[in-house]
């Protein structure tokens, strides 16, 4: 394996499962096939650096632990001109909105099924998009009824 190419998503084994087929991984890397992105060039990170198997784990701390850790993304997001933000689930896409003031309700996908949960969009002023996506932990990436791909793939490609 190419270090300079590697992608945690493409290439390590998580829960001892073949590289890249874990729950999680298959359902990134579909979504980054569809934006047509290197997986190993995408930035990313959670917003809190502590790992937890569910998000109930931080909820007593989230706030406070995503302050701790926000200047760092504050850095990121400034020195390298991101556009677009992925955020999994409601908890981290609230915080991620209102520390950048996306307010303006951009588009949405609804699930196809029975739940209807959504992946929405929002910009501030400065045209970031912070894009709230049904965490791929519970929504299936690869089924097309629970698919944000193409919302996701209209704004980031623009």
């Amino acid at each position: 394996m190419n270090k300079s190419n590697w992608s945690e998503y493409r290439d390590e084994s998580w829960g001892g499962k073949k590289p890249g087929t874990n729950r999680l991984q298959p359902r990134l890397l579909h979504l980054l096939e569809i934006l047509e992105f290197n997986p190993a060039q995408i930035p990313a990170s959670n917003v809190v650096f502590v790992r937890t198997r569910r998000e109930k784990g931080l909820s007593k701390n989230f706030t406070e632990l995503a302050n701790l850790c926000w200047p760092f993304h504050e850095y990121v997001i400034q020195t390298q001109k991101i556009k677009n933000i992925l955020c999994f689930g409601k908890t981290a896409g609230g915080f991620v909105r209102k520390k950048l003031e996306a307010h303006i309700f951009q588009d949405e996908f609804i699930e196809q099924n029975k739940r209807k949960l959504k992946t929405q969009i929002f910009s501030n002023p400065d045209k970031i998009n912070v894009i709230v996506a049904t965490h791929p932990s519970i929504a299936n990436w690869c089924n097309r009824s629970t698919d944000p791909s193409n919302l996701i793939k209209r704004y980031v490609n623009k």
